[in-house]
């Protein structure tokens, strides 16, 4: 990744194992292309777009894994491609929030008409297969899910109230929230934060002494 650092959550871990499978399945050819392949957002999105062109005559569809920012700027840029070569496209959104961002978007009609048009959309929760399905029949499920960890729960231990939060820091993710939650209970419980600060909202908690880098 060209003077980009490595990406963690559950976006990546989840993309990982959709390639994982989609390596084992020799009746599927495929080609991927990394979305957030260099630091700048422009960038990124020009060459994925410069891929799916140039690369036209090799694929049938494309399915577009996307978080916020690409639902509303790659997948419908990709969906009109497709529908001008008369391909397919499907989408799988990451995250709670693609209801919201579809509906506060300027040109969510767009966004509407693509969904409409997909083969596939897929969405982490229940709830929103519901308000989707409303928008195309072929709204399914995609669990955010982990390999299980053999005897995880098996090491009986002494609860020692303490909580841990790791991911990426910033409000989205709730670190506020935990925070505040953790301030209502006793001397007795502790809590520590862990991961990249992702937005300057939340630079100065760089100095917090629960933070651990």
């Amino acid at each position: 990744t060209e003077g980009r650092p490595e990406t963690i959550g559950g976006a990546t871990v989840l993309m990982g194992k959709l390639l994982d499978h989609l390596n084992t399945r020799s009746d599927i050819d495929f080609l991927f292309v990394k979305a957030n392949r260099y630091p700048s957002a422009l960038r990124s999105l020009l060459s994925v777009l410069f891929k799916a062109w140039s690369s036209r005559s090799q694929w049938d569809l494309v399915f577009v894994n996307v978080s916020q920012r690409g639902l509303v700027l790659l997948f419908p840029m990709i969906a009109v491609m497709s529908t001008v070569l008369a391909k397919q496209f499907a989408m799988r959104a990451f995250g709670s929030s693609a209801l919201d961002v579809m509906e506060n978007t300027p040109w969510k009609g767009l966004l509407k008409w693509c969904v409409k048009r997909s083969v596939l959309v897929g969405m982490e929760t229940h709830v929103l297969v519901q308000d989707f399905s409303g928008y195309t029949q072929q709204t399914y499920w995609i669990p955010n899910v982990r390999d299980e960890v053999a005897d995880a729960f098996s090491v009986k231990k002494t609860y020692q109230r303490r909580f841990v939060f790791i991911a990426h820091v910033k409000r989205s993710k709730g670190i506020f929230d935990a925070l505040r939650a953790f301030e209502l209970l006793g001397a007795e419980y502790t809590f520590d934060f862990y991961g990249p600060i992702a937005e300057e909202a939340c630079r100065k908690l760089e100095t917090h002494p629960s933070y651990r880098g």
